[in-house]
């Protein structure tokens, strides 16, 4: 073929199947809409899972903190601590999508950062500039939500919020901290360099309900939950609150008016699972190897399209399904409910398992 792979977006998925095509002298090109590095709202928890393939496209992360405890509480301040297994890794998405861009560019990738697109048909990509590209197969690894996919979140769906700051904090470095409130819960955990990472997701009408302050909506709401209230009151925030929107949880197709799917834009997993980044690689590594044989000539471009379907209901279905239950259990809570979750939680330690259990999928394997 005469023509590059064009991939569009430049996060985790698009980053790492664009190193992985073009270690394979397929030629690729990459679109991101900004610039490295950057701020994106994360947990910047990764399972360990994904180690593994992280350090086999490049990153090392050794010295990164390792976590291996969960500490959660409820609403109404009750505390679980559960251990994690196999457990995790924290790292920050400003800094691992800079080193994948970097390894990209140096493994021979052309990226184009700052770029938008406006549109795609066929093998065909219109730039926002006017100019067009061709390609031999575009994909579409643009996140969760975007007007290229299509999608539209239903008008009755609760919608939600999120908000991330780094911060210094005295806290343990391998441990993870989940605290449920009103309506939704924080994660809290060490990243790289001495920085931790504050991250929580909660309804869009609570916080029009304090007009958009976000400051008062955490006094107001988040302070209700005595462990989240002493954590935000000791830690020190270095960065200002970065936020987002647009969630919807559910798995939404394998490919779009003729380009195939990567990433949160094929289904997007409730964040409490800590697993998102997770899927974002496995994406990557599953889909990379029938590229590579559609552009060597040894499948068609429908071959790779029954195949992602097949990934997406078969294994990524069950994944996203397994979030939305864990987040439901935790956000569903009544009293009587509350105090039954936690009593089993302190006292049954196998519950604690079955529970962390349904948020972690087996290694990612990829051929060296």
């Amino acid at each position: 073929m005469n023509h590059p792979v064009v991939i569009i977006g430049g996060g985790l998925a698009g980053l790492s199947t664009s190193i992985l095509l073009a270690r394979a002298n397929v030629p690729v090109i990459l679109i991101e809409k900004d610039t490295y590095p950057r701020q994106k709202v994360c947990g910047e928890y990764i399972s360990i899972e994904s180690e593994k393939f992280v350090n086999q496209l490049g990153v090392e992360t050794s010295t990164l903190p390792h976590i291996h405890t969960l500490h959660l509480s409820s609403f109404s301040g009750k505390m679980a601590r559960l251990p994690l297994s196999p457990g995790g890794f924290g790292i920050s998405r400003q800094y691992l999508d800079h080193q994948l861009s970097i390894i990209a560019k140096q493994a021979g990738v052309e990226l184009l950062t700052g770029i938008r697109v406006k549109s795609i048909e066929d093998n065909h990509v219109q730039l926002l500039s006017g100019e067009t590209i061709e390609a031999s197969l575009v994909l579409g690894a643009y996140g969760r939500s975007n007007p290229l996919s299509g999608l539209k979140i239903p008008k009755n769906q609760k919608q939600y919020i999120g908000i991330k700051y780094h911060v210094r904090s005295s806290a343990p470095a391998d441990v993870i901290e989940m605290h449920v409130f009103k309506g939704g819960y924080c994660g809290f955990s060490k990243v790289e360099n001495e920085v931790y990472c504050l991250c929580y997701l909660g309804t869009a009408d609570d916080l029009k309900a304090y007009r958009g302050d976000i400051a008062n909506y955490e006094a107001g709401i988040l302070h209700q939950n005595p462990h989240l209230r002493a954590r935000l009151l000791e830690v020190e925030k270095i960065t200002p609150p970065i936020t987002t929107s647009q969630f919807h949880f559910q798995v939404h197709r394998g490919d779009h008016r003729g380009h195939l799917l990567l990433g949160d834009a094929t289904g997007f997993i409730p964040p409490i699972t800590g697993n998102g980044m997770s899927l974002a690689f496995r994406s990557a590594a599953q889909t990379a190897p029938q590229i590579i044989d559609f552009y060597q000539g040894r499948k068609t471009k429908a071959d790779i399209f029954r195949q992602q379907d097949a990934y997406i209901n078969h294994y990524a279905k069950g994944r996203i399904r397994s979030g939305v239950f864990l987040q439901n259990l935790l956000l569903k809570q009544n009293y009587i409910s509350d105090n039954l979750l936690f009593f089993g939680l302190n006292h049954f330690p196998f519950m604690g398992d079955i529970l962390t259990g349904k948020a972690v999928g087996a290694p990612i394997m990829y051929p060296q």
